[in-house]
């Protein structure tokens, strides 16, 4: 079987529309000094008042400008792309490479082509307009900044200033040399630049569509799997975007915040043996400005979960523990009647709760207690399912959710949570405003450690007796304040975070398959696919992992194609060091692994940052 891995975009993603708009405006300012200036034979009054301020602030014409200028001769600039073309490919940069010499032509053809048509001649009769020389120095300094900030995984604002500063400062550069020389007007360096502006982004938009295009439409699942449904590329394919309505409160008010580009389904399995590429989705995190629900794009995936995972030990003692907790603090709740909306999760409470004295609720009754542990997220419209809760709800009765917070998800940069089939990313008030209209109120929460990080919510009718939120209701919503979880900027720094996380691990992975070392995976969750597939991870630095949960072996990790087997072929290969993909239980993973004394092996934890533990000292440091 081929194994395609996702090969990283000539243009990031979070950087496509700013510097899109960056070069649309730069044609505009191209076409507007072409207009002004067409057939033009002498320096115009703004000619004149900046080579003027050239001469005063800026060195006089010498050695140092004509060494400028060489850089912009046509044989230096197509050797110094073709250097920077083979930089990029030895870095994996296959796209930029593209760009690189795609745009060195283009900007040739467009600098020469221009000329003739827009007419304006220096020094009796060269043609001037616009500066070819300005243009090569900007190209090159614009694939070179591209390079940069995807390697250092530099997005959003500081990303925007990085590209935009290196083609700023070679194009003065260059520009000051060709005017200090006499070979251009001020104006004609100015359209140069512009120029390379507007091609080179263009350029990089272009191939990064034809790329995706290439590899064909997204494919359906296999005949007879048990996934289904129409397969959505619009973003990638460059169609028109679906109108989305937030899945919370049906608002059009709603605005897309990350993007992690198309990604497999998190729950598909497919054995080992399958041809073919898995199939993919845009996955796209979108913000509601009016109800502040973080949630999925308007693709709508239909994948169902079959039951191949097994519960871990900490989720079942986390049933056990919450329920003793809920019905101490409620003892109201002896003898309650309690109705469970059920999770693809698994880990019912419902058998402890009858354990503690509830009683099922019989059909078409209400129930005074309402539970749904991490059931909300896998709803594809939130809001509806919210109120099919409240309705099971009796007056005065206490509905309890549990979700997977967005704070830690925000803050400790748990990108791998965003994943297809999970539909929305809960903060406390985002989960407060939906709830208002439907007649109900936070009482109080509890931050719970299960899963990386989630928050327990209880919350009761508006006209229930004696309601008053406690402390702790006050002291989570100014966390997420402060955090940033309802701003939109913010929220898209979630991206440069998950590259620079993302970029660190295939580093280091890389690092120790060139040392010798053997790197092996631990678990098969449903966040695996969207780490690896960020990260750049295959067979060829994972060639393994492993799984507690039978049905899971023989299968391989959708997108990374990378192989689940049972836990007892860890042990048996005894890799030097254990990738833990299951994060958010590795002190579960470890003291399994270490159950027999181990045999030494290095734990490599992902999130927030990748970093090694060492049981046998219990040290904790970075790759």
């Amino acid at each position: 079987m081929t194994v395609t891995l996702r090969e990283p975009p000539a243009l990031p993603p979070a950087l496509r529309r700013p510097i899109g708009t960056t070069a649309a405006l730069a044609a505009v300012v191209v076409v507007v000094l072409a207009v002004r200036y067409s057939g033009d034979v002498a320096a115009s009054s703004l000619d004149n008042w900046a080579r003027g301020a050239v001469d005063r602030l800026l060195p006089q014409p010498g050695p140092a400008a004509l060494l400028v200028d060489v850089v912009g001769a046509p044989l230096v600039t197509l050797a110094l792309v073709g250097l920077l073309a083979a930089v990029c490919l030895a870095l994996g940069r296959r796209r930029l490479a593209v760009v690189a010499v795609a745009s060195v032509v283009l900007t040739g053809a467009a600098t020469t082509l221009l000329k003739p048509v827009i007419g304006r001649t220096i020094h009796g009769g060269y043609l001037s307009y616009p500066s070819g020389h300005t243009a090569a120095a900007t190209l090159l300094a614009l694939v070179v900044a591209l390079l940069a900030v995807d390697l250092l995984r530099v997005g959003g604002l500081p990303g925007v200033l990085v590209i935009v500063a290196a083609a700023g400062a070679a194009g003065a550069t260059m520009a000051w040399s060709q005017v200090a020389l006499g070979a251009h007007y001020p104006t004609d360096t100015i359209g140069g630049f512009g120029t390379a502006m507007a091609v080179v982004p263009a350029t990089a938009l272009a191939i990064d569509r034809l790329a995706g295009r290439r590899r064909g439409p997204r494919r359906s699942p296999p005949v007879g799997d048990p996934y289904h449904g129409d397969v959505v590329g619009a973003v990638e394919a460059g169609r028109p975007v679906p109108s989305h309505r937030c899945r919370g409160c049906d608002s059009v008010d709603v605005v897309q915040v990350v993007d992690l580009g198309s990604q497999p389904g998190a729950d598909y399995f497919p054995p080992v043996s399958t041809p073919g590429d898995d199939p993919r989705w845009p996955l796209e995190l979108w913000l509601c400005r009016r109800c502040t629900l973080v949630q999925l794009g308007p693709v709508e995936p239909q994948l169902p979960e079959p039951p191949l995972a097994i519960e871990s030990a900490t989720s079942l003692a986390h049933a056990e523990t919450s329920v003793r907790d809920l019905v101490r603090d409620h003892p109201d709740l002896a003898g309650a009647t309690v109705v469970e909306f059920d999770s693809h999760h698994g880990g019912s409470w419902l058998p402890h709760l009858l354990a503690a004295g509830c009683r099922p609720v019989a059909d078409g009754e209400r129930a005074h207690l309402v539970v749904d542990v991490h059931g909300l997220a896998h709803e594809p419209a939130i809001g509806r399912s919210l109120a099919q809760r409240v309705e099971r709800l009796a007056p005065g009765g206490l509905l309890v959710l549990e979700f997977h917070h967005l704070l830690p998800l925000l803050v400790e940069n748990q990108f791998d949570t965003v994943r297809h089939g999970h539909w929305s990313y809960l903060s406390l008030g985002a989960l407060s405003r939906l709830a208002a209209p439907l007649g109900l109120a936070v009482a109080a929460v509890r931050p719970v450690s299960l899963f990386g990080g989630s928050l327990r919510v209880m919350l009761r009718h508006t006209g229930a007796n004696g309601l008053e939120a406690d402390g702790s209701v006050t002291a989570v919503l100014d966390d997420e304040a402060a955090a940033g979880v309802a701003d939109p900027e913010r929220l898209a720094g979630l991206h440069a975070a998950a590259q620079r996380s993302a970029g660190t691990l295939h580093d280091y992975l890389v690092a120790q398959r060139v040392d010798g070392r053997t790197v092996l995976g631990y678990g098969a969750p449903s966040k695996a696919p969207v780490l690896l597939d960020v990260s750049r991870v295959g067979p060829d630095l994972l060639p393994f992992t492993v799984d507690a949960a039978p049905g899971k072996h023989g299968r391989r990790i959708p997108g990374a194609a990378v192989p689940i087997r049972p836990v007892d072929d860890l042990r048996a290969a005894r890799p030097d060091v254990v990738l833990v993909l299951t994060w958010d239980i590795v002190d579960e993973v470890i003291s399994v692994l270490e159950a027999d004394g181990g045999w030494g092996a290095e734990y490599l934890v992902p999130m927030p940052e990748p970093h090694l533990v060492t049981p046998s000292v219990g040290a904790v440091q970075s790759p």
